[in-house]
């Protein structure tokens, strides 16, 4: 106990505001762009284009260059820009006179402070890095070849492609002998969520998304969607020109979902004090661990810690944004989990007694790994 009350003593007077960035667990703020010259005005356009495709990733929002302050932020791209550099490649593109000609590989990063700045300003969401990862499901109708699971690589590449374009972590099935056994594409079809659930437990994705698609005589193709996340499930359509679009177009309504559910628009003055109980803490390591992944969260604006008891801490966090989208980010982790027999979910009993304030805090404890 004397232990842990010497680094309550010392750490008491460490603590302190923080700017809190998650760990960029996919390329958010970098992007690749194929050019024909090394010239400031190719790399003018590229930084545009980038630009303009990293805000719709960060933002979960597709048509965020309509915004004014974004429109503004395109025309001078190139202050974002961290750094850049060139590669070259095998890759032909057009040129201006729609010639083909040899391209080289731009690479473009750009800041995320400037970023989530620009975002601030403009009122607009901000999607935090630490995402649900996506268990992909795709099941055919053809004239020829009946239902059958999806598994091309040229519908692979697809569905990289969209899914990179978002953001969006992607988990493949492998497609081997278990999968065979334990997935029929009548069932796919039918979308049997029990047949699904049992087939997708190996990958351990946070979310499932089936897709059940056809191409009709008109070239027309249709998708119906269903996407299961915490045992609830959402379902959308596509009706579209081509299998690319049909595909993206799954894609992005599973964004759209997941940006609605965790980004967080910030703000330069408002702020929401929620108070967490963390139990399990017996050594140095674990609560520096602990402080360090609050510290990381782009939602937390502050992490402090008031109290130690026993095992238990008790910290003070200054959200941007919902107490909802703090416990929805904390159970992608694994760091945290809910104590058990306990929710994180007010229940009538205690209802005069909001759960997240002082005298009743949310309460979790360190992950076991």
């Amino acid at each position: 106990m004397s232990f842990l009350n010497n680094i309550f003593r010392i750490l008491v007077l460490l603590s302190c505001a923080v700017s809190a960035y998650a760990e960029i667990v996919i390329d958010l703020y970098e992007t690749r762009s194929l050019v024909t010259a090394q010239s400031a005005a190719a790399r003018a356009v590229a930084a545009r284009e980038g630009l303009s495709g990293v805000l719709v990733k960060i933002s979960g929002r597709e048509s965020i260059a309509e915004h004014p302050e974004v429109q503004r932020a395109l025309s001078s791209a190139q202050n974002y820009v961290l750094q850049f550099s060139y590669e070259s490649t095998d890759e032909r593109i057009e040129n201006s006179a729609g010639q083909s000609t040899a391209a080289t590989a731009l690479f473009l990063k750009f800041s995320p402070q400037a970023i989530e700045g620009l975002l601030r300003k403009a009122g607009l969401p901000l999607w935090p890095a630490n995402r649900p990862s996506v268990l992909l499901w795709l099941v055919a109708d053809d004239v020829q070849l009946g239902r059958y699971t999806v598994n091309e690589l040229e519908v692979d590449e697809q569905v990289n492609k969209a899914a990179k374009r978002r953001g969006l972590p992607l988990v493949k099935p492998l497609f081997d002998l278990q999968d065979q056994i334990a997935v029929d594409p009548q069932g796919l079809w039918r979308m049997d969520q029990g047949m699904v659930k049992a087939a997708s437990e190996r990958y351990g994705a946070d979310a499932i998304l089936v897709g059940r698609y056809t191409e009709f005589s008109n070239g027309q193709w249709r998708a119906d969607w269903t996407l299961t996340y915490k045992n609830n499930s959402v379902v959308f359509e596509s009706d579209t020109a081509s299998q690319d679009r049909m595909l993206a177009s799954g894609l992005n309504q599973a964004a759209d979902y997941f940006a609605t559910q965790f980004a967080i628009v910030s703000s330069d003055n408002t702020s929401r004090r929620v108070y967490v109980e963390v139990s399990d803490i017996t050594q140095f390591s674990s609560y520096a661990r602990v402080l360090e992944y609050f510290q990381t969260l782009e939602l937390v604006r502050r992490a402090d810690l008031l109290s130690i008891e026993q095992d238990k801490l008790l910290f003070a966090l200054d959200l941007e944004g919902a107490q909802s989208q703090l416990l929805d980010t904390i159970a992608l982790g694994r760091v945290l989990q809910n104590q058990p027999g306990l929710s994180n979910v007010n229940v009538a009993s205690s209802a005069h007694l909001a759960l997240g304030r002082e005298a009743n805090p949310l309460q979790f404890r360190r992950y076991a790994k």
